[in-house]
C-alpha cells in the first residue's frame, strides 16, 4: 500500500521553478512532498495520479499567482477536490507572485496565505518551514519603526524583486553542506550534512568538537560539530558497520583484522592489535581495559594502561560451541560491562557473562535464535534482543530470564533505557517501549520499514532511525511522532544528541545533523 502523503505541491506551470523550490525545502525538512514534475513516470495517467495523490495527502500546498487561478488550467480541478474531501485535509496558500484578491475565488479568501516572493531566500523558507508546522513566524531581527521619516514604502513603490528559486536537483542529488548558524531553529529541521563515500551503517559518536563515524568507503571520517566540514579521514579496516569507541585521545575502530587505534586530533594511526576473525562490533573501553568481541568466537581483553604502545593482552576467552553446527562466525554483538561482569550475545543464540577481570565464564543462557542486539544493563538486570523476535530480561548474578517480550520479527535493535523504560526496535517496523521491570508494552509507533536503529533517549524524546529512510523524534511517554527527517536512505546507524543537534548517518552515504 501506498505511504500517506504529508503534502501534494499543486502549481500553474509557468511557476513550475517555485514547485521545485518548494517540494525540494520540504523534503529536506523530513516532510514527504509530491511534485508531478518529479515524481510521476512518462506514460503515466494524470488524471489516476493526481486522484491517487490527492487521497493520500494530507495537506496541499498551493501555490498561488495570477496563471493559477486561469479556468483553462487544471489548479481548479486540483484545489476544489481538495477541498471537498474530508475536513481533516487542509489547503496551504503560497504566494509566489502578487495576486490581486479579485482573481481569487471567494471560498479560498478565508484562508491565511504565507507570502515566499520579494524576500530573501532565507526569510522564506522559514516561512515555508513554520507554515508546514502549523505555526505563524516571528521575525528574528525588530522590524522597522513605522513613525520614522521614510520607514513606510509609498503604496505606489513596486515590491521588490523576488528571489530566483533554487535550482532543481538531479534525482540523484543530495542536499549541501551548510553553516550551522544559518540554518532553520525549527525541531527536525536539517543543520546540514556531510557526505561520505559510501552508505554509513554505523553509528557516529561525539568527542568534543568532533563528530567521527565509519562508513562502507573504508574511512573513518572526523567532522566538526560546528560547520560540518571534515577534520580528516583515516583509512579504516575494512567497512565500518560498527560506532569507534573513544578512549582519552584516542579513537578505537574494529575492522577486518583486528582493532585499530586513531589519534583523536589528527586521524594518525597510534597502533593496532590483530585478531583471527573480523571485529564487526564496538571495542568497549572500561578502567584501563579494552574488551573487543570477534567473529572467530574470542572475547579479547587488552590493557590500555601501559603507554600509548600496543595494548597489552590480558586474556581471551573463546566460547566453547553449542553444537557442531554453531557458526564458525559467531560475536557480532558488542558486549557491555557492569559490577565487573562482561556480557556478549552471540550468533549462536546464546547470552554471556565473564569475569572481567579473567575472562571466566560465570553464566551462559541459550536465548533462542542468533543474537546481534547488544545487550544493555541497569540495576542487576540485562536486557537484549535476538532473531527469535524476543525481548528479554536476565538476571546479571545467574542468567535467570525474568521476562520475554514477543515482538513481529526479529530484533537486530539494541535496547535503550531510560526512566524505567526500554525502547528498542524490531524487523517488524515498529519502536516499542516496554515497562523495564516487568516487559509490560507501554507503546508502540509503527514506520514503513525494520527498525534495526539503536533508541537515542534524551529528556522526554526518543530519536529512532528506520530502513523507511526516516528519523523519527517520539514523544517518550506516549510514543507520539513530534516530528520526522528524510535522510533518502535506510537507516541503520543509531542517532547521538549533542547540544540540541540529533547526529545520524545514512545509506545515502550522508552525516546528517538535524535539530533537536
Amino acid at each position: 500500500m501506498a505511504r500517506d502523503l504529508d503534502f501534494f505541491v499543486s502549481y500553474a506551470g509557468p511557476n513550475l521553478d517555485w514547485a521545485q523550490w518548494v517540494t525540494w525545502t520540504l523534503r529536506q525538512e523530513g516532510y514527504t512532498a509530491e511534485l508531478d514534475d518529479w515524481d510521476w513516470e512518462a506514460g503515466a495517467n494524470a488524471v489516476a495520479r493526481m486522484s491517487q495523490a490527492l487521497q493520500r495527502a494530507r495537506r496541499m500546498v498551493a501555490l498561488f499567482s495570477p496563471a493559477y487561478f486561469e479556468p483553462q488550467r487544471f489548479t481548479q480541478d486540483e484545489w476544489t477536490a481538495f477541498q471537498s474531501m474530508r475536513q481533516e485535509k487542509r489547503l496551504l496558500p503560497v504566494l509566489v507572485e502578487n495576486t490581486p484578491k479579485e482573481v481569487v475565488p471567494t471560498l479560498l479568501h478565508p484562508l491565511v496565505a504565507v507570502t515566499l516572493y520579494g524576500v530573501p531566500v532565507e526569510v522564506a523558507r522559514d516561512r515555508l518551514v513554520a507554515a508546514a508546522a502549523g505555526k505563524g513566524t516571528t521575525p528574528v531581527t525588530e522590524p522597522p519603526f513605522p513613525g520614522q521619516a521614510g520607514g513606510v514604502q509609498p503604496a505606489s513603490a513596486p515590491p521588490p524583486q523576488a528571489p530566483a528559486p533554487s535550482p532543481r536537483p538531479s534525482a540523484a542529488a543530495t542536499p549541501p553542506k551548510r553553516s550551522l548558524s544559518f540554518s532553520s531553529t525549527l525541531p527536525g529541521s536539517l543543520v546540514g550534512s556531510y557526505p561520505t563515500g559510501g552508505p554509513i551503517l554505523a553509528s557516529p559518536v561525539v568527542a568534543g568538537d568532533l563528530v567521527v563515524v565509519g562508513s562502507d568507503d573504508g574511512l573513518l571520517h572526523a567532522v566538526s560539530r560546528h560547520d560540518l566540514t571534515g577534520v580528516w579521514k583515516a583509512a579504516g579496516d575494512g567497512r565500518s558497520h560498527a560506532a569507534p569507541a573513544v578512549a582519552r585521545d584516542l579513537v578505537l575502530l574494529g575492522g577486518d583484522h583486528g582493532v585499530a587505534a586513531f589519534a583523536l586530533e589528527s586521524g594518525v594511526s597510534v597502533w593496532s592489535f590483530k585478531t583471527v576473525e573480523p571485529i564487526r562490533s564496538t571495542p568497549l573501553v572500561r578502567g584501563g581495559m579494552v574488551y573487543a568481541a570477534g567473529y572467530d568466537a574470542n572475547v579479547y581483553a587488552r590493557s590500555l594502561s601501559d603507554g600509548a604502545g600496543t595494548p597489552v593482552p590480558k586474556w581471551r576467552h573463546k566460547r566453547p560451541a553449542a553444537s557442531p553446527a554453531a557458526p564458525a562466525y559467531d560475536l557480532s554483538s558488542s558486549p557491555c560491562i557492569s559490577a565487573r561482569r562482561l556480557f556478549v550475545g552471540s550468533l549462536a543464540g546464546r547470552l554471556s557473562a565473564l569475569d572481567a577481570d579473567t575472562g571466566k565464564e560465570l553464566w551462559s543462557e541459550a536465548i533462542g535464535q542468533t543474537v546481534v542486539s547488544s545487550p544493555a544493563v541497569v540495576n542487576g538486570t540485562v536486557y537484549v534482543g535476538s532473531e527469535d523476535c524476543q525481548v528479554r530480561a536476565l538476571g546479571t548474578g545467574t542468567g535467570q530470564e525474568l521476562w520475554a517480550f514477543e515482538t513481529g520479527a526479529p530484533v537486530h535493535s539494541s535496547p535503550a533505557l531510560h526512566k524505567g523504560v526500554l525502547y528498542i526496535g524490531s524487523n517488524d517496523s515498529y519502536v516499542y517501549a516496554l515497562d523495564a521491570a516487568t516487559g509490560t508494552r507501554r507503546w508502540a509507533f509503527p514506520t514503513d520499514r525494520r527498525v534495526v536503529s539503536t533508541p537515542c533517549v534524551v529528556g522526554d524524546t526518543v530519536y529512532v532511525g528506520s530502513h523507511d529512510g526516516l528519523l523519527y523524534a517520539l514523544d517518550a511517554t506516549t510514543g507520539r511522532r513530534l516530528w520526522r527527517f528524510d535522510t533518502h536512505g535506510p537507516v541503520s546507524s543509531s542517532p547521538v544528541v549533542a547540544d540540541g543537534i540529533v547526529y545520524v548517518g545514512s545509506s545515502s552515504g550522508r552525516l546528517y545533523a538535524v535539530r533537536a
